[in-house]
């Protein structure tokens, strides 16, 4: 959210960052400051508060009170802006197993709240954070306790909060803010601390929530005593929520002239602020840091840099800063790939390998790859990847990087980096030597950070790493070559090169990527002959795109998905997909219904992400189980009409230049007729309504065939109408007979 933010403020610019006149050097390690934010010892130093409560105030029976503050310490961990310690998902286990035993204590509830928060979603988290906070009520616990509980509702669950008085969350957010940052038995030196936990609950979010960042500032400002570095911060903050309130999300040309003034006056008057944060202590980085994304709503062509340079000389490690400028430097921003590249290679030339600045380069060439649709042309450039080695290389080798407990990325975690990386630069055996060395000790967590489909990847490692990479490279190539639709010849070839490469590795993760495609050669040639082409999920979803959710197979036809993400859609989406016109057949449900309206079924988009909202780009078709009703979005209209639905509904989609229809369950729903219309390529499959992570979504029985609609005499909709009346003809016949039924019965029983 925090990229897509700098995204929106950086389009309404039209300025030229100069970054080919050799200006944007990241500061060398000698001539640069290191101030971290604090260490991590002076931050649980005041997080210990909370501990200290617990034990002087809570009613929990003694057994389980060690437990109980091991927990809060774990939460604490994973709060720190470099997280450490046990994983949220394990920490959140153990928050679970503690109510489990009788916890009651509402000081817990509240950082079990955090917990659910970081793993499940806000939405889960909701109830169990305001349980915690009632319970406040019947406890003896100060006030400040409830400080994380409220920060966690404000910050983290204002978008599943519409149940709630909204208005009374933002008075007690803005009144435990300035409790705490009132509070005189906190050291002036953990000013940082102080702002890094009240920055989540100012992100105005493009001005959607600029009335939040206020009653937070306003708030703080009028302490007698606050900390006048945090109030100009927080003030800034205030004044660019306040921008872009009245500049809204539109393109620019859409603004009107009093908006764009109120616009740039507040960001001037951000910016005055975070000047003056910058006077009084110049050491920290988060004024200069904030000031990267004002300056290029301000149009300035020069301080853009400028600001960056102030940020990384106070902290050369401080990674905001370096997001900022990486969204700076790309195309899109009158910035260039190979700018991009220069700047990545000049943060592998600090040589900090004890901290994650040389890896900044990694990210901007993840950055360029994602620019070139994720192609791997960048990463299989000359000297690129042999660069990107030697930044890992030599960061496993730096004695800080020897425990992989570390707040760090240790040894094994960029090992395992290392193994994506060789991948996507083609380094095939490499990358397959480097997995068989981790062994049981390849980091899974990182796999998911860096790839929307791991066994994807692995896969691909051993196949093109392995004794019939040969065959399999000439197979995929055919394929992926072949003009839409794929000849007879070019889906025989890769038939006979799949076929090869079974028998010559004997490698299972190799064998299952030969295997999976021929499946899908062979129902390609299905659909071509005229029959269904049968898409299979097994094993683990091989020849399915998969992007922010996690898909398992349940059997070679069904698989069950859920969002790795706090809250997202579920998505899948078939990496080979038939030729229009087609009829595209597939079963959908959720196992565990959810109260609010869900839309599950078939999503067409013209992009690889469908996660942008621009309702032109998208075709959605699909049931909503609470609302007993079928759908239909084409061009930005949604239809509806009502239907008999079922626990498994089985959707029928008949797609053609020009004309669409929908069927559920065998009964015709919607159709449009628009000689505009084109069906969209690329297929997704679940659900389009955003869930949180415990929500699961199963799609089965995807399958494919040729459709003519020129074969049918009637039009579809007439004959689908002619059908469905036939239907309700034969069920009052049947109706009427089960009333002749009942009533002769009951005249039966009255005369006996």
């Amino acid at each position: 959210m925090r990229r897509l933010f700098i995204g929106l403020w950086l389009s309404t610019t039209f300025w030229f960052l100069g970054c080919d006149d050799g200006k944007n050097q990241i500061p060398s390690a000698t001539k640069t400051s290191s101030t971290p934010l604090s260490s991590a010892s002076q931050i649980l130093s005041l997080w210990q508060r909370d501990i200290n409560q617990y034990r002087a105030h809570t009613k929990d029976q003694r057994a389980i009170r060690p437990q109980a503050e091991e927990f809060m310490r774990a939460v604490q961990l994973n709060m720190l802006p470099q997280p450490r310690g046990p994983r949220f998902e394990d920490t959140a286990a153990l928050g679970k197993k503690l109510l489990e035993q009788g916890c009651q204590d509402p000081l817990v509830k509240t950082y079990y709240a955090k917990a659910l928060s970081r793993t499940q979603g806000p939405y889960d988290a909701m109830v169990t954070v305001i349980e915690g906070l009632n319970g406040f009520r019947r406890n003896s616990y100060p006030r400040e306790c409830q400080r994380l509980g409220v920060f966690t509702l404000f910050g983290d669950a204002k978008w599943f909060a519409n149940g709630l008085s909204w208005s009374h969350v933002r008075r007690e957010a803005a009144e435990q803010a300035a409790l705490r940052l009132g509070d005189s038995t906190i050291d002036p030196k953990m000013r940082r601390v102080l702002f890094y936990e009240l920055l989540p609950l100012i992100d105005d979010n493009c001005g959607q929530n600029w009335e939040d960042a206020v009653a937070i500032s306003e708030a703080c400002g009028k302490l007698p005593k606050a900390d006048p570095w945090i109030v100009h911060l927080l003030a800034g903050r205030a004044f660019v929520a306040r921008a872009w309130h009245h500049r809204g999300g539109e393109w620019g040309y859409k603004v009107t002239p009093e908006n764009h003034k109120l616009f740039e006056e507040n960001l001037q008057k951000a910016a005055d602020e975070y000047a003056e944060a910058l006077k009084l202590h110049p050491e920290n980085p988060e004024p200069a840091s904030l000031m990267i994304p004002v300056a290029m709503g301000l149009n300035d062509r020069q301080t853009v840099q400028e600001w960056f340079d102030k940020a990384v000389a106070a902290e050369i490690d401080y990674m905001p800063a370096y997001d900022c400028m990486r969204w700076a430097l790309r195309p899109r921003w009158h910035g260039s790939h190979e700018i991009m590249y220069r700047w990545g290679c000049q943060c592998a030339d600090t040589q900090r390998y004890d901290t994650n600045v040389p890896l900044e380069l990694l990210d901007v060439l993840n950055d360029i790859d994602s620019e070139l649709g994720y192609n791997g042309e960048f990463w299989r450039r000359a000297g690129v990847y042999d660069q990107a080695k030697q930044v890992l290389e030599k960061m496993a080798q730096d004695p800080s990087r020897a425990d992989d407990s570390s707040a760090l990325a240790g040894k094994s975690r960029l090992q395992t980096i290392h193994a994506i990386v060789a991948e996507r630069a083609g380094q095939y055996a490499e990358a397959r030597r480097i997995v068989d060395q981790l062994g049981g000790r390849l980091d899974r967590e990182i796999l998911f950070q860096w790839c929307s489909h791991p066994e994807w990847e692995l896969t691909r490692i051993y196949a093109f790493g392995g004794r019939a990479a040969d065959d399999l490279r000439k197979a995929w190539s055919a394929l992926m070559a072949a003009p839409s639709p794929i000849s007879q010849a070019a889906l025989e070839q890769a038939k006979g090169l799949y076929q090869k490469a079974l028998k010559a590795d004997d490698n299972e993760r190799s064998r299952a990527f030969a295997r999976s495609w021929l499946d899908e050669v062979e129902g390609y040639l299905a659909f071509n002959a005229g029959k269904w082409y049968e898409k299979n999920f097994s094993p683990n979803c091989l020849t399915w795109g998969i992007a922010g959710t996690t898909w398992t197979t349940e059997s070679p036809r069904v698989a069950v998905g859920h969002t790795r993400r706090p809250t997202g859609r579920v998505f899948t989406r078939p990496s080979v997909t038939p030729p229009f016109p087609l009829e595209v057949e597939f079963d959908v449900e959720m196992p565990v219904l959810q109260r609010f309206p869900v839309n599950l079924g078939l999503f067409l988009s013209d992009q690889q992400a469908p996660e942008c909202d621009t309702d032109w780009r998208f075709q959605r078709f699909f049931v909503c189980p609470q609302r007993k009703q079928a759908g239909m979005q084409v061009g930005g209209k949604t239809e509806w009409v009502s239907c008999k639905l079922k626990p498994v509904n089985r959707l029928r989609v008949q797609l053609a230049d020009g004309f669409v229809a929908l069927y559920v369950n065998d009964h015709f729903c919607l159709e449009h007729r628009d000689k505009e219309f084109h069906p969209l390529p690329a297929f997704y499959f679940g659900c389009h309504t955003y869930l949180t992570s415990n929500m699961l979504v199963r799609v089965g029985n995807v399958r494919f065939r040729q459709w003519d609609p020129s074969q049918s005499k009637k039009p579809l909709h007439a004959e689908a109408a002619e059908k469905m009346g036939k239907e309700e003809k034969q069920g009052g016949k049947q109706k009427r007979g089960e009333e002749s039924e009942k009533k002769g019965k009951e005249e039966n029983r009255k005369s006996l």
